[in-house]
């Protein structure tokens, strides 16, 4: 979906702020790279040291919260790309139901990476002490829904009874819980799609 562990092109500023940024780059890199692999419990600083060719001193001073800090950061750009990714789906789609589900596929995109999946549904929140919906995806996909929902109401497609915040909590929980179950067994994804969908569908305004 865009979890793509590649170097982006150099930054701009000055020398130092540039191997500065590439630095940080190299280390998130690296510990997204032991994630999709092993899964968090394979990041150490030994190992992210290694795999980024960095000193132990230059790693400190790059990331001075040691390992927390980089699961945090991994954690950040997974929910960052999340975000993205759910955004562009949501964009090239018409309807609300459409736009809605497109959060639902790019998690379930996410989460064919099974560590990166567990890691964000899962493991990532309970190591970084988060509480649940905390996230930057959670945020946005539950604003996103939110918006969604009122409009469609506005413009007739949804039941004007419908609870807004309350079904656009529940459906982002939902999320969480789609990702979680693809992480553990990718061939649900299909009908958990569906699945999803059909609930949306049941909000729709009756005749």
């Amino acid at each position: 979906m865009g979890l793509t562990l590649t170097k982006k092109g150099s930054p701009e500023g000055s020398l130092r702020a540039r191997q500065q940024a590439r630095a940080k780059e190299d280390l998130l890199l690296a510990t997204l790279a032991i994630i999709s692999s092993e899964g968090p419990d394979g990041v150490s600083i030994e190992r992210v040291r290694q795999d980024s060719g960095m000193s132990r001193g230059t790693l400190y001073a790059h990331c001075p919260g040691g390992r927390d800090e980089l699961l945090l950061r991994a954690y950040e750009h997974i929910g960052t790309r999340f975000v993205e990714a759910a955004a562009e789906l949501a964009q090239s789609r018409e309807g609300w139901i459409d736009r809605i589900s497109g959060y639902a596929e790019a998690m379930v995109e996410l989460c064919s990476d099974s560590h990166i999946g567990f890691f964000y549904n899962i493991s990532g929140p309970n190591l970084l002490g988060f509480t649940a919906g905390r996230g930057k995806g959670a945020k946005a996909a539950l604003n996103f829904i939110n918006r969604e929902l009122a409009r469609a109401i506005r413009d007739g497609e949804v039941d004007p009874a419908t609870d807004v915040e309350g079904t656009a909590i529940l459906l982002t929980g939902s999320l969480r819980e789609m990702g979680m179950a693809v992480a553990r067994d990718m061939d649900l994804a299909g009908s958990l799609l569906d699945a999803f969908e059909r609930m949306l569908s049941g909000l729709r305004a009756t005749v």
